[in-house]
């Protein structure tokens, strides 16, 4: 048949043609990507390949404030631009007085 299935039940499904031809894929959850498995293959082998080898949208690390000794991860709701200076700095840390401002 031509019908689609997911992973689960591809190999389960009443199908009334008796030539089935096994085409399993994966997407990969950070770049959306199809990656196609071969007959057998374990689907994490194939997708750590994918993430090793060519994703595009591999997990950047989130920016810390630049003032020493501030650990804060600058998200997009707590992040500043510093108006004289133009670097970006936390909620504490977002008044010119409260960072070095050069």
């Amino acid at each position: 048949c031509n019908k689609t299935y997911c992973l689960s039940h591809a190999s389960s499904h009443p199908c009334a043609s008796t030539s089935r031809r096994d085409r399993r894929a994966v997407v990969c959850p950070l770049c959306s990507k199809g990656l196609a498995l071969p007959e057998g293959q374990d689907p994490n082998i194939a997708w750590d390949f994918h993430f090793n080898t060519d994703c595009t949208q591999q997990k950047s690390k989130i920016p810390k404030c630049p003032v020493e000794g501030c650990r804060d991860k600058l998200h997009l709701s707590n992040r500043f631009e510093c108006g004289q200076c133009k670097r970006t700095y936390c909620v504490k840390h977002r008044a010119p007085e409260a960072h070095p401002c050069a």
